[in-house]
């Protein structure tokens, strides 16, 4: 591992055509939650803070994340997860920023990337039999996942989503049968989600037959995926699966582009609580990976860090009733630094990732994303 030095339509997926992309306000700003690394000119407003310098500040920002974490690993003062990682993130999110493959939100950096035709990838995963014959899917709040959202909902199916930030909770339901069709749409955004949104409780006995994660890359030999760096996509799987929603054979896809694609994820390198996909879906390829490596078998307490549960409520909340319900304390792991929030701009970004293929919306002008 690298170190610090053809497709039939569904009538459904149709819906999402009017799905675009959001007009950001011309001044650009970068919020300071992101963390050190932001001149102060900048943070301010003054000076020019332009797309590129952005993104190249975030990436400056990653390099010395990375340098921290491989220095608190070799002190022993931070447990190792999977910190080699890093180095396949950074240069993924900087080939989107420099090919130009990447799209709203941006920069790249801290974020499972939305990209340019994301819609060609999502329309391959509401065509997989997998996904038409489910009657409950899992799938993320990322951007580019709401077609998918859409599509599960507009075809009759339960769509069970995390809490944002898994905070009075893990999971929200949203049962169609419930809601107005005409309301679809604002549904399955994470506004509507909040709002209208069931939620799950720990002992609610749900079966989910589909997940759909995103990703930052993935191997299509292995099936060995990698996210943002904070964990939710893996801890979402493990949560599920110790409620008993999903097993070992529930089927997993991820939809990426081309350029997430890469062969230096060695399986086992991978950790315990690493998810692996069966499916990758981009663009112009729909990939089966034959299953090679092993799913969580539940939440691996020792772990997770003294910082994640604190910062996951819903985590938090789990152990203290494990150890009610026990009478004994539950051992967590190693401390960790972390992943920072990604850089929030205000800037008119790119607007890219529209014109050929369906559910990307239309061209670069005032116009308004989905999530």
């Amino acid at each position: 591992p690298p170190t610090a030095a053809m497709a039939r339509p569904l009538a459904y997926f149709a819906l999402v055509v009017s799905t675009v992309v959001l007009h950001l306000p011309s001044a650009a700003r970068i919020s300071a939650e992101s963390g050190g690394g932001v001149p102060a000119d900048v943070a301010a407003g003054e000076g020019e803070a332009t797309l590129p310098r952005i993104a190249a500040m975030s990436s400056q920002h990653l390099t010395a994340h990375w340098k921290k974490l491989e220095e608190g690993v070799a002190s022993g003062e931070l447990g190792e997860r999977g910190t080699w990682k890093w180095g396949i993130r950074q240069r993924v999110w900087d080939q989107m920023e420099l090919t130009g493959f990447i799209d709203r939100p941006i920069p790249a950096h801290y974020r499972i990337p939305n990209f340019v035709d994301a819609g060609l990838a999502t329309e391959k995963v509401v065509m997989l039999h997998e996904f038409e014959s489910a009657k409950t899917v899992k799938v993320g709040l990322e951007t580019h996942m709401y077609p998918v959202r859409l599509a599960a909902v507009s075809a009759g199916k339960i769509l069970v989503v995390p809490r944002p930030r898994m905070r009075e909770g893990f999971f929200l339901k949203l049962d169609p049968s419930r809601i107005d069709p005409s309301n679809y749409s604002y549904a399955v955004t994470v506004g509507g989600l909040i709002d209208l949104g069931e939620p799950v409780g720990f002992d609610a006995g749900i079966k989910v037959d589909f997940v759909v994660m995103g990703s930052v890359a993935v191997n299509a030999e292995n099936g060995a995926r990698i996210g943002r760096g904070f964990g939710c996509g893996d801890l979402e799987f493990a949560v599920l699966r110790e409620m008993g929603a999903v097993d070992e054979k529930t089927i997993v896809a991820t939809p990426v582009h081309d350029i997430q694609l890469v062969s230096d994820i060695p399986g086992d390198a991978m950790l315990s609580y690493d998810v692996p996909v069966d499916i990758v879906c981009t663009p112009t390829h729909t990939i089966h990976v034959e299953r090679k490596l092993p799913t969580p078998s539940g939440i691996m307490w020792d772990k997770l860090s003294p910082q994640k549960i604190m910062v996951v409520q819903a985590l938090g909340e789990l152990k203290e009733k494990l150890e009610a319900e026990r009478g004994t304390k539950i051992e967590v792991g190693l401390d960790e630094i972390l992943a920072p929030r990604p850089f929030q701009t205000g800037g008119r970004g790119r607007g890219r990732g529209r014109g050929r293929g369906r559910g990307r919306g239309r061209g670069r002008g005032a116009t308004k994303t989905k999530r």
